[in-house]
């Protein structure tokens, strides 16, 4: 039979190898329906059979009754899972890669020594120095009580700079 899925959406249709599916507008030629399937699938309005049921009986498979796969499927099967398991182990390796360079450079940012109220006021007097990273070296020291403003912000590093 030639069923044509004319829905906008994919449709599953049970043939007499199993269920096979068909992308919107697709249409497939050749396959086998019983008389049984062949009603169900031409209750579906927006599919279109085309040619005669197969008088075929359906072979209904019941849960633990073994498949019959032919050898060579499952060595290519086998094939398939050795190459899905080397690229889960390479991928593994570079996540602990990354892992480890995170870290590193984690642990690297931990140990900068902080700034001195005295090297801070230099990056507000020096104008290659962007506001916000001389803002971001001042609130490590001055907490919470950061101002907004430059200027407030180098007085209150003048007034720490000043404290014994």
């Amino acid at each position: 039979m030639k069923i044509t899925n004319n829905s906008m959406a994919m449709q599953g249709v049970y043939t007499l190898r199993g269920l096979i599916f068909l992308k919107p507008g697709e249409a497939r030629d050749n396959l086998d329906l019983n008389e049984r399937q062949a009603k169900q699938a031409a209750r579906l309005k927006f599919l279109d059979l085309a040619g005669e049921p197969s008088q075929d009986a359906t072979v209904d498979t019941a849960a633990g009754q073994p498949l019959d796969i032919p050898p060579n499927e499952i060595d290519q099967l086998r094939r398939q899972l050795e190459e899905k398991d080397d690229e889960i182990g390479r991928l593994t390796s570079l996540l602990a890669e990354r892992d480890s360079e995170l870290s590193t450079l984690r642990g690297a940012k931990l140990d900068d020594p902080a700034k001195t109220p005295a090297e801070i006021l230099a990056m507000a007097n020096d104008p290659n120095v962007p506001f916000m990273s001389f803002k971001s070296a001042a609130a490590k020291l001055l907490g919470d009580k950061t101002p907004s403003k430059k200027d407030e912000i180098v007085a209150a590093l003048e007034d720490l700079a000043t404290q014994p």
